[in-house]
């Protein structure tokens, strides 16, 4: 809270709004929509458990919880393994775990950036180079992850590349905490 002096003397107190940065609200929001979208094109009950997993990540992000948005991804994440386990293609396993992650890094963020500078504050470039960067690594990982998968040859499962991003996934999620 700031204070403002008035012409009496007298005190006025603003508040500062610690709603979810905008910008990135709604692209955590279209990435967990996404994912689920993409995961219709493996499979029908991965795409119905992801698509809880980005109502929860929407809800989340728009009352700015990070444990729901932590939620929501995971939830979208087991999706995606479900998935894998019967048997969907490589693709939209990759496009979903992309979208997923993309979706918990940015739906936090919005809600890191809200909290720390507030709703109202001019947040585009902290939010689009923020994004950008996040872009860059989960691509560069799922590209890394889907080379040693084509690279490993045959007998390995399409949940093997799906389990490596999942590690990929837990161990930026140990050095943001």
């Amino acid at each position: 809270m700031s204070g403002e002096t008035t012409s009496r003397g007298q005190t006025r107190q603003e508040t500062i709004n610690r709603k979810p940065a905008a910008a990135s609200s709604y692209a955590a929001i279209f990435l967990s929509l996404l994912a689920a979208a993409v995961l219709v094109l493996g499979s029908l009950v991965g795409a119905t458990i992801a698509a809880v997993g980005a109502l929860i990540t929407t809800v989340s992000v728009y009352r700015g919880r990070q444990k729901g948005v932590t939620l929501g991804a995971l939830m979208t994440t087991g999706a995606i393994v479900a998935a894998g386990v019967l048997g969907a293609p490589p693709a939209p396993l990759l496009g979903a775990t992309g979208c997923a992650i993309l979706a918990w890094d940015i739906g936090s963020s919005a809600i890191d950036i809200g909290q720390t500078l507030g709703h109202n504050a001019d947040t585009a470039r902290l939010e689009a180079v923020r994004a950008a960067f996040s872009l860059f690594v989960t691509s560069t990982t799922a590209t890394v992850g889907y080379a040693i998968y084509v690279l490993a040859g045959d007998g390995q499962p399409m949940t093997a590349l799906v389990l490596l991003i999942l590690g990929a996934v837990i161990i930026i999620a140990v050095y943001r905490q």
